[in-house]
């Protein structure tokens, strides 16, 4: 079995980052909400819900990353995807909230470059050409 690469080891650890960062938003999401209406309350607890659910998505696409796990590459990737479209959406201008903006657009940016540097793909992919290799074997 080959060494991780150290690449692969930072692009789990952005990924990490960000699972971390929408627990935070999530449970800020329900500390706003509390004493709120019943229907702002219901419509914040189901949005701290998702974001939860998403933090748990990324911490499985994190933890696939480190494993080598070749399905983690398009979960990364789809995400940061996402990311950098709600970055763009965040940023209007003069007006928008440029370091929420470039809070999100760089961690993204920075997985998307690692997740297709060569030593990544090769990590992730190996889990397939073993199998590959195996099924040529037997």
């Amino acid at each position: 079995m080959s060494e991780r690469p150290r690449s692969a080891a930072i692009l789990a650890v952005i990924v990490f980052v960000e699972a971390v960062a929408l627990l935070g938003v999530a449970i800020w999401s329900v500390v706003t909400v509390i004493g709120t209406e019943a229907r702002e309350l219901t419509a914040g607890l189901f949005w701290a819900a998702c974001l939860a659910g998403v933090a748990f998505f990324l911490v499985q696409a994190g933890r696939g990353v480190l494993d080598g796990r070749s399905w983690s590459r398009a979960a990364v990737v789809v995400w940061q995807v996402l990311q950098i479209g709600v970055a763009f959406g965040t940023y209007n201008g003069a007006e928008g909230p440029v370091p929420l903006a470039l809070a999100m657009f760089v961690p993204a940016l920075a997985a998307l470059v690692l997740v297709f540097r060569k030593p990544v793909r090769d990590w992730l992919a190996r889990e397939r050409l073993e199998r590959l290799a195996d099924e040529a074997d037997g």
